[in-house]
């Protein structure tokens, strides 16, 4: 888990953070791709641009 997903479960004392100290956890990227042309439910849709706005305010705030 990210650091941000993990914080409630952590402050809630539900799981405790244990750093991992390997190269591909400092590197790890995620993308979301949507093939061309798709209509999406409503449902989708609406997920869809709430996990595109997540992501360039994640990126944006580590600038």
């Amino acid at each position: 888990m990210t650091r941000q997903s993990a914080r409630p479960l952590v402050d809630r004392g539900d799981i405790v953070a244990i750093p991992v100290e390997h190269p591909l956890s400092h590197t790890a990227t995620c993308h979301l791709i949507r093939s061309q042309g798709r209509r999406f439910t409503p449902a989708a849709e609406h997920l869809w641009k709430v996990l595109a706005s997540s992501m360039q305010s994640q990126s944006a705030g580590k600038r």
